[in-house]
């Protein structure tokens, strides 16, 4: 544990002692203000290391701005300050003792509703706004902005119309694929908090579109025409060499369109948060192709197309070597490009089915390869993705996820 790690545990078990004694004790009681004096100095202890210290809270994980705390994990606080609508704290500005102290009470008082008391639906309504304390405290659910949180001034606790965004979550994906490139072990702790948080964002949204990010504007194109051809004939070294976001971003969406689809489909928490891991890292073997192979113009060598062609294998050894966790994840990460009909590369010796996450995982990745930006194509237009995935039931993607994910994918539009 790092300094940084050891300051950030030091506030969270203030604000545990905090917690208890608040939600035990009666407004008088000296005990009250000795934990707010705790909280404060942890806090102040915090903010010397870090400018926006960050805390949010996913079922029973804790993650202190893009990391897992591993000594907290099982925190009893988190899953009970998730339930009442503080998913995440941020402190922007400098401590105030009366900002945190306002802090403490609005959500001790949330701690402390008793269930099935008269006030009891104003008071949830009232726990799924978020809320800003002075200028120095922000906290409320994980959703999707955009942005990071505006400063405000405004005073005690007010509820604001204030969103989330999921820049620390790409942040993470992004640090998950430079430990690969790097040749590190895979980190299996940050997959699965940036799974739950994407989880979590979606579920606030209640739809998985509006969670999926954009790098950045660009024409809609058509469908398939020989001008422009579907993903299996995309060569990633038709464009000019720039930094290229897709990849994280794209691991994110594909994690966020299958866990939707696995819900759709009525698959139990267990299997939504499987399929959440195996699309976020279905393409992590591309972490070990060079940068500068994926960014070059012009179509790729017959070599260098082999070369590309390897991640999905290179994608599963890694995988089955970090974590026994990861065997679905692996498994989906060397099948993600062969089709339904078996085409598709890597070709198998002898042929078998593949599994139903695989296919599942294909899918999303597919929609969301069509509906973004890419070197050598602007991304379509969404009724010219969902049409491609009709057309390819059955022969391209497994023909029942092809008609629920595009049924799926209209309901939401239609809501």
């Amino acid at each position: 544990m790092n300094e940084f790690q050891r300051r950030a545990a030091d506030l969270l078990t203030a604000l545990g002692r905090a917690f208890s004694v608040l939600t035990l004790y009666g407004p008088e009681h000296p005990r009250r203000a000795e934990v707010e004096r705790e909280v404060f100095r942890s806090l102040v202890h915090l903010k010397e290391l870090e400018s926006l210290p960050t805390l949010t809270f996913l079922d029973d994980e804790v993650v202190v701005n893009r990391r897992p705390q591993r000594e907290l994990r099982g925190w009893r606080w988190a899953p009970r300050l998730s339930e009442v609508g503080i998913q995440r704290i941020e402190f922007p500005s400098t401590p105030n003792p009366e900002d945190l102290h306002l802090f403490l009470r609005e959500a001790s008082a949330r701690l402390t509703r008793p269930p099935g008391s008269p006030a009891e639906t104003e008071a949830q309504a009232r726990e799924l706004q978020p809320g800003v304390i002075g200028a120095s405290i922000r906290f409320g659910r994980v959703g999707l902005g955009g942005h990071r949180l505006q400063e405000n001034t405004m005073a005690p606790v007010v509820t604001a119309t204030l969103d989330f965004s999921l820049d620390e979550e790409l942040d993470a994906t992004e640090w998950l694929q430079t430990e690969v490139r790097q040749g590190r072990d895979l980190p299996l702790a940050e997959a699965e908090a940036v799974v739950r948080s994407l989880a979590v964002a979606a579920r606030g949204h209640q739809a998985a579109l509006a969670t999926l990010l954009r790098p950045g504007p660009s024409a809609a194109q058509p469908g398939p025409s020989a001008a422009q051809p579907g993903p299996s004939a995309a060569q990633p070294g038709a464009g000019a060499a720039r930094p290229d976001p897709f990849a994280s971003v794209h691991a994110m969406n594909t994690a966020v369109l299958a866990m939707a689809l696995a819900e759709f489909l009525e698959m139990d928490s267990r299997a939504v948060r499987t399929v959440g891991i195996a699309g976020l890292l279905h393409d992590v073997g591309m972490a070990r192709i060079p940068p500068e192979l994926l960014a070059r113009p012009g179509p790729l060598s017959p070599e260098e197309q082999c070369q590309v062609e390897r991640h999905p294998v290179e994608g599963a050894r890694l995988l089955l070597g970090s974590d026994e966790k990861l065997e679905v994840a692996a498994v989906v990460a060397c099948e993600h490009h062969v089709r339904y009909d078996g085409a598709g590369y890597p070709r198998f010796r002898i042929p078998r089915p593949l599994h139903p996450v695989s296919h599942l995982v294909q899918l999303c990745a597919t929609f969301d390869s069509l509906m973004s930006d890419r070197p050598w194509r602007g991304r379509w237009k969404e009724p010219d993705a969902l049409a491609y995935l009709e057309s390819g039931a059955g022969t391209e993607f497994h023909p029942e996820f092809a008609r629920e994910f595009v049924r799926m994918i209209r309901l939401e539009r239609a809501l």
